[in-house]
């Protein structure tokens, strides 16, 4: 006679299926990830909606439906993949000098964490340079927003006391950005470029040049309120 209890019970378990918005999700973003990839290894150009679907485990329908072209999912991918990233840092409340060197400190994270999505996005840059009509303007719509958030960022700091007041704002921020584009390019060609050590000094020479001076010992005591006292009698 055999032992029913060493039977297993039937499993009543049952395959939760997602939902329409759980696969939505789930799509778009393993489609940005393969464009991601894709772009970092080949660039835009070379990159069809095919490789990315196919990457990704889709047909290419699929990059049509979620995205509407592969310039839609250039669009998509820069709103949120980059453009947060880098913006984020500069449009906060902190004090001026902060947000400016939160945007070197964020670029210095991608370059030690995300590499590929530094370079996917330097990539599809230095495109816009070249023949193809539709990556230039999404690019130039990015650096201006930037430079103007920069700006945004200096006049803040001249008025928080922690940057220089005889600077210009919208000059600092056109040098802040082609620093950064000019740095971020030796180490999209040169494989021995050491860009963290780069970003490094370069944070301190963005210190070194936008912070206000520190406020003399007679400047403290008369914004408390209090007189500045001479020396002391000389010691005989």
């Amino acid at each position: 006679m055999s032992n029913t209890g060493d039977v297993p019970a039937p499993s009543t378990s049952r395959r939760v299926r997602k939902t329409q918005h759980e696969r939505t999700t789930e799509s778009t973003e393993r489609l940005l990830a393969a464009a991601i990839e894709l772009f970092a290894a080949q660039g835009y150009e070379n990159t069809t909606t095919e490789q990315i679907a196919e990457r990704a485990g889709y047909s290419r329908a699929m990059v049509n439906a979620r995205f509407g072209s592969k310039e839609g999912l250039l669009e998509s991918m820069l709103n949120t993949e980059w453009e947060g990233l880098l913006l984020g840092a500069v449009t906060t409340d902190a004090p001026g000098m902060s947000r400016i060197v939160g945007v070197v400190d964020a670029l210095r994270l991608l370059v030690e964490q995300e590499a590929v999505r530094l370079r996917a996005f330097m990539n599809v840059s230095f495109e816009a340079t070249g023949p193809n009509p539709e990556v230039r303007p999404h690019i130039q719509d990015r650096l201006g927003r930037i430079e103007e958030a920069f700006a945004e960022a200096m006049t803040a700091g001249m008025r928080d006391g922690t940057i220089r007041e005889d600077l210009d704002p919208a000059f600092e921020a056109r040098e802040f950005i082609h620093s950064g584009i000019g740095g971020t390019y030796r180490w999209l060609i040169d494989p021995d470029f050491d860009f963290s050590a780069y970003l490094v000094d370069w944070r301190a020479a963005v210190i070194r040049r936008l912070a206000a001076p520190a406020p003399s010992a007679t400047s403290a005591q008369r914004s408390r309120g209090r007189p500045s006292r001479g020396p002391g009698p000389t010691p005989r």
